[in-house]
């Protein structure tokens, strides 16, 4: 989406610039521009291990949170930087929530790669109560369809069907009501000079001010 809005960025450059730049030229005057104006955040240094509590948390009622673990892979003991989920090309493995507070932990294991006669994209979560070993429930299933939820007490239940949950719209506040540095606001005659492209008077300004002092300001 972002190459698609960057090609069409730059079909409305030309045709109110009359430049005869190309394309390549264009993405990478775009790219000069990024890197002159935003601040690109400090990485911690290579070889430092990505175990033990990462930033990623989930948050509930403000009184608590749950802590995400980044296990090692078979091919490397001690990961850096590279999350082990995010390096697969399906999202796969394991992971392990914690409630600080409570006790309660919870280990997540995705399936994507299925065995003989089995199917993909399936997941098994076990809820564990603290200080204990066994699981008091079990969550099968999978991430893109139904799960099935089983007690210590060997009742079950559905637990969730994805696909008929309902979708929640994204609810945005008119411009006009948003301050000056909220990206609609920002962006607006820019995303006006995307959608018509007929010459628009002041899209050219519109777009440098954005791309120059709008990451400044946020």
């Amino acid at each position: 989406m972002f190459d698609m809005a960057l090609y069409n960025s730059f079909v409305v450059w030309k045709i109110l610039t009359g430049k005869r730049e190309s394309f390549t030229e264009f993405w990478l005057n775009f790219v000069e521009q990024i890197l002159e104006h935003v601040t690109l955040p400090l990485y911690p240094s290579r070889g430092r291990l990505s175990l033990g509590p990462s930033p990623l948390r989930l948050q509930t009622k403000n009184w608590a949170h749950f802590v995400m673990k980044i296990p090692p892979t078979a091919t490397k003991a001690n990961p850096t930087k590279r999350c082990f989920v995010c390096a697969q090309k399906k999202l796969g493995g394991s992971v392990t929530i914690t409630c600080a507070k409570t006790g309660y932990n919870a280990k997540v294991e995705f399936l994507t790669k299925p065995f003989y006669g089995g199917r993909a994209n399936r997941i098994k979560a076990e809820v564990f109560s603290p200080n204990e070993r066994k699981p008091f429930l079990t969550v099968e299933g999978f991430w893109n369809g139904a799960m099935e939820a089983k007690w210590a007490d060997g009742k079950t239940e559905p637990f969730v069907d994805v696909n008929k949950l309902s979708v929640t719209k994204k609810i945005v506040r008119p411009i006009k009501e948003q301050i000056e540095n909220e990206s609609r606001r920002v962006w607006k005659e820019v995303t006006a000079g995307l959608r018509s492209l007929k010459p628009i008077p002041g899209f050219p300004e519109a777009r440098t001010w954005s791309l120059q002092d709008c990451p400044e300001n946020l």
